[in-house]
């Protein structure tokens, strides 16, 4: 998420775009690769899906945060008050804790996601005109969590891919 805040936006971020960024990060090293960058669980929450153990820690340190008065910051992040509370990543970027297929994830997923206002990123996750959205409502309608095989026949259902071979290839972390 350093990536992100310090490279790309170069300003603190939320908790909804580090969610986004985070499920669309492993979206996108999956459809490339049949395996996630960061991993877990993606959840059909209200706003999208959510990895819900990355989501729960955020938010505890939020609430520790401000029950704290501000004084309690997690050594990660720095979280700054405001009318949304945003996190700064404490450690400095370092490209080469990353390889260069996991940076072309990130750059997809800030291309995809930057110029989104919160509604156009609430219709590409919800809307069955959309990969994400389709698998997300197909999850949703069956309260489960979304599938990769979903999201792989999705993607290629509405971008005219074909990446069949990569669900020999999955690897679920959740």
């Amino acid at each position: 998420m350093g990536y992100f805040a310090q490279e790309v936006y170069r300003r603190p971020l939320t908790i909804f775009e580090l969610m986004k960024h985070h499920v669309m990060t492993d979206v996108f090293h999956a459809l490339a690769h049949g395996h996630q960058v960061i991993g877990g669980e993606m959840e059909p929450w209200p706003f999208g899906p959510v990895v819900e153990p990355a989501y729960n820690r955020l938010k505890h340190w939020e609430h520790k945060h401000e029950e704290s008065g501000g004084v309690f910051q997690p050594a990660e992040y720095e979280i700054l008050d405001g009318e949304l509370a945003a996190y700064r990543p404490c450690a400095s970027f370092d490209p080469d804790d990353m390889s260069p297929a996991e940076v072309d994830a990130m750059n997809r997923a800030a291309d995809l996601l930057r110029p989104m206002s919160f509604d156009d990123a609430y219709r590409f996750f919800h809307s069955d005109d959309t990969f994400m959205g389709r698998a997300y409502n197909r999850a949703l309608r069956e309260n489960r969590a979304l599938a990769w095989g979903e999201i792989i026949d999705a993607h290629d259902q509405i971008e005219g891919s074909n990446l069949q071979h990569l669900k020999r290839r999955l690897i679920s972390y959740g």
